[in-house]
């Protein structure tokens, strides 16, 4: 029984350590076996040593907004990485808010076997063993942990200027991960009537309103958010903006410092020339110009809000009469 706790299972699979950590949340009893079984075999079966099918090729470490959707599109454009082959945000959350249960569970075990002191290297080398390219969130906040489960992946650095980042980062994911915790639409519903013509036509994505969306939320704060920025951080409270602009700063400087002089490590601007990731990924074709400008707000609004039922009707302003 759940009530029991973790030793009379770990005692039954005869192994050395046992969680410390209560039994898994879940939402249903399918749901609780598989999630508990997955942690106990994946602990039994795949220990740290554990060498899954090779994988990542390419590990991007700057931050979400940084140009790391631009790179993702050249990449392909350049046949380098199709976009099945990369792994972004888009695996957890999809258009609309279509969330991936799975995958939000396993991140949450490679929070919980982290913060228990346990290595990681092994969960990391089977999410990616058949993935070339890590970009985005949650993977640039665990930079070290997935360069260490693959060392010889090549190492890309996207930058842009803090104040550009911070910018962008209010008026798309910030406020996205802020309507996934507290569901309080209102940050979103501005950012629809200043960036879209047809702001009536979007809702915050119901799928955020479910468990499934309160454990996204949880999954960014804990594994993203406070390791970023600190613990608790809410990025989207403008007392914390100088508190973000130096973790961005912080973020940069341990980057760069950590792969300073390797060949295999290339330190970009997408708003800059194409020619040095062509060059640095040795590709046989390489178009001039820039990168491609994606993911703009009104672009990740349209793909990551819901839109309204035809002839669903906008709920009455507080205050308004009928």
């Amino acid at each position: 029984r759940p009530t029991d706790g973790w030793p009379p299972l770990c005692a039954h699979l005869e192994l050395k350590t046992c969680p410390d950590a209560p039994w898994p949340h879940s939402h249903s009893v399918f749901d609780f076996i598989r999630v508990t079984f997955s942690k106990i075999l994946n602990r039994r079966l795949r220990p740290p040593d554990h060498a899954a099918a090779p994988g990542l090729r390419l590990l991007v470490t700057g931050l979400a907004r940084t140009g790391t959707a631009s790179l993702k599109v050249q990449l392909a454009k350049l046949q380098w990485a199709s976009f099945s082959r990369v792994y972004d945000m888009g695996r957890l959350v999809g258009r609309g808010g279509k969330l991936e249960r799975d995958q939000i569970s396993r991140w949450h075990e490679i929070l919980e076997e982290h913060a228990a002191g346990r290595s990681v290297a092994h969960l990391f080398r089977d999410m990616f063993a058949r993935v070339d390219v890590a970009l985005g969130f949650p993977a640039c906040a665990w930079w070290r942990e997935i360069s260490e489960a693959f060392p010889d992946a090549k190492v890309i650095h996207t930058s842009r200027p803090a104040e550009e980042w911070y910018a962008s980062s209010l008026n798309t994911i910030f406020p996205y991960v802020k309507f996934a915790m507290d569901h309080d639409p209102d940050p979103l519903q501005k950012l629809t009537g200043r960036f879209l013509r047809s702001a009536s036509d979007f809702e915050a994505p119901r799928a955020l309103l479910t468990k499934d969306g309160k454990s996204f939320g949880r999954l960014m704060q804990f594994a993203v958010w406070d390791r970023l920025f600190g613990n608790a951080t809410d990025p989207t409270n403008p007392s914390n903006r100088e508190r973000l602009l130096e973790a961005f700063g912080v973020h940069e400087q341990q980057v760069r410092r950590a792969f300073d002089g390797r060949k295999d490590f290339l330190d970009i601007r997408v708003s800059e020339a194409v020619e040095p990731l062509c060059k640095f990924l040795q590709t046989s074709r390489c178009p001039s110009g820039s990168f491609p400008r994606v993911r703009e707000p009104p672009k990740f609004l349209t793909e990551h809000l819901e839109r309204r039922q035809l002839g669903q009707q906008q709920p009455p302003a507080q205050g308004a009469t009928a």
